[in-house]
C-alpha cells in the first residue's frame, strides 16, 4: 500500500504577527508532506492522508488541492499562495516582498505599495498608487476605504462626492464608521455650508432607501431593515447638530459680509415683537412630538406614497394628537413619520425662518395645532427629491 504524500500548505495561526520570523518564508507555501518533513517539520497524517492537528500553536498544515489554479501556481513557483489584497498586505507589513507571492494582479500590487507608503507617513506618494488600485478594480471595497479618506485628509474636498457615490448603497457603513462626520467637518472647515446641508439630505435619502428595501447593499452584506432604521435614527441626531452649527456659522458669516446700518438695527427692534417665532422653535416642538409618536419604533414599513393624499387631508382637517397618529394604519403612520422628519430637517436648515406669533397655537409635544398643520399641508414635501418611488 502506498504511503500518502499529499500537498500541504503552511498556515500561520491564529495571528500572523505571532508567527516567529524564521518561519515567515514558509507561510502560505505549498509542499509535499515528505518535503515538509525533510525541512524538519513534524507532520502526521491520518489513514486518509489528511494532516492531524499540529502541536505548534504558531502554525498548522492544510490539504492543498492541485485543481485550484492559485495552489497549482504556488506549487510550480514555490511562492506564497495568497492574492487577496488585505492578506497580502498583512504579509507586507511583516516584511515580505511582493516578489514572494504568486503573480499578483496590478491592483493588488498598487494597493499594497500605496498602503505601505501611507502608514509610513508618505501620503502624497501613496495617493497615485491607491488611485491606480481603484481605477483597475472598482469592485474591491478595500481600495475605496483607503483611497477616499486619504484624498480628504490631503484637502481634496471633491473626494466627498466620489466617496458618496461609491458607498451610496452602503450608507449605513458611512454612518457607522464616522465618515459622515468627517465629511461634515471638512465642508464646514472650508465654509461650504450649503453643500454640507445638501449632503445631509442625500445621506438621509440613501439610508432611507436601504431601510425601506428600495435598494440593496453593494459591497457589504445586506442587513435587516431594523439595522438600517437604527442607523438612520443615529444619523438624524448627528445631522441635527451639524445643521444647527451650519446655521449659526452662516448667520455669523452673513453679519460679517453685510454690516447692519443704524437704521436697519432700529427697524429690527421695532419689528422684532411682530415676529415672535423662528424655524428653530418650530423644529424643536415638531421633533419632540415626532419622538413621542415613534420613540423606540423602527421604520420597517415601506414608504407607500399612494397614502400621502389621505395623510395630507387628515393634517388639514384639524389638530393631530399622539393618539390620532397611533390609531392610523401603519402605512399612513409611515408617511406621517417621513413628512415630519423632512420638516424637522428643513427647519433645522432654516432656523431663522420667521413665522407668525400664533403659528404654534394649540401645538405642544402631545398635539399639533391647525396653523402648523395647514402650513405642512400647503407646502407638502420640503425635499421631494428624497422620496423613494411608489411601491
Amino acid at each position: 500500500m502506498n504511503t500518502p504524500d499529499p500537498y500541504l500548505i503552511f498556515r500561520p495561526r491564529p495571528l500572523l504577527r505571532d508567527l516567529p520570523k524564521k518561519l515567515l518564508p514558509y507561510a502560505e507555501t505549498v509542499r509535499r508532506a515528505s518535503a515538509w518533513t525533510a525541512l524538519g517539520f513534524h507532520v502526521k497524517l491520518d489513514s486518509y492522508g489528511f494532516p492531524l492537528r499540529e502541536t505548534s500553536s504558531a502554525y498548522s498544515f492544510s490539504i492543498a488541492r492541485e485543481s485550484d489554479p492559485l495552489i497549482a501556481e504556488a506549487i510550480r513557483t514555490g511562492k506564497k499562495a495568497v492574492c487577496h489584497p488585505l492578506h497580502v498586505f498583512d504579509y507586507v507589513l511583516e516584511g515580505c516582498d511582493l516578489s514572494e507571492f504568486v503573480e499578483l494582479p496590478e491592483d493588488v500590487k498598487a494597493y499594497c505599495q500605496g498602503s505601505l507608503l501611507r502608514i509610513n507617513g508618505r501620503p502624497e506618494e501613496a495617493l497615485p498608487l491607491l488611485e491606480k488600485a481603484v481605477r483597475l478594480n472598482s469592485d474591491e471595497v478595500r481600495y475605496g476605504e483607503a483611497y477616499y479618506p486619504l484624498r480628504l485628509s490631503l484637502g481634496d474636498i471633491s473626494s466627498i462626492e466620489e466617496e458618496f457615490v461609491c458607498f451610496e448603497r452602503d450608507m449605513d457603513s458611512v454612518i457607522h464608521t464616522g465618515r459622515f462626520e468627517e465629511w461634515m467637518k471638512a465642508l464646514i472647515a472650508v465654509g461650504q455650508y450649503r453643500y454640507a446641508a445638501e449632503i445631509v439630505a442625500r445621506v438621509d435619502a440613501a439610508i432611507s432607501r436601504l431601510a425601506d428595501g428600495t435598494v440593496t447593499a453593494r459591497y457589504y452584506g445586506q442587513q435587516k431593515p431594523d439595522w438600517y432604521s437604527y442607523k438612520r435614527e443615529q444619523f438624524i441626531k448627528k445631522a441635527q447638530k451639524f445643521l444647527s452649527r451650519i446655521q449659526k456659522l452662516e448667520a455669523k458669516s452673513n453679519r460679517k459680509s453685510k454690516p447692519e446700518s443704524k437704521g436697519s438695527r432700529s427697524q429690527s427692534k421695532n419689528t422684532g415683537a411682530a415676529v415672535a417665532l423662528r424655524g428653530a422653535k418650530v423644529a424643536e416642538l415638531l421633533y419632540d412630538f415626532t419622538q413621542r409618536c415613534f420613540i423606540g419604533e423602527a421604520a420597517t414599513e415601506p414608504l407607500d406614497l399612494s397614502a400621502e393624499s389621505y395623510v395630507y387631508e387628515r393634517l388639514a382637517s384639524g389638530p393631530l394628537s399622539l393618539l390620532d397618529v397611533h390609531q392610523l394604519p401603519s402605512r399612513y403612520q409611515r408617511v406621517v413619520r417621513e413628512i415630519f422628519t423632512q420638516y424637522i430637517m428643513f427647519l433645522e436648515m432654516n432656523r431663522d425662518l420667521p413665522f407668525p406669533p400664533d403659528f404654534l397655537e394649540d401645538s405642544s409635544n402631545e398635539q399639533l395645532g391647525i396653523p402648523l398643520l395647514l402650513y405642512i399641508n400647503e407646502h407638502r414635501w420640503p425635499f421631494p427629491q428624497l422620496l423613494s418611488p411608489k411601491l
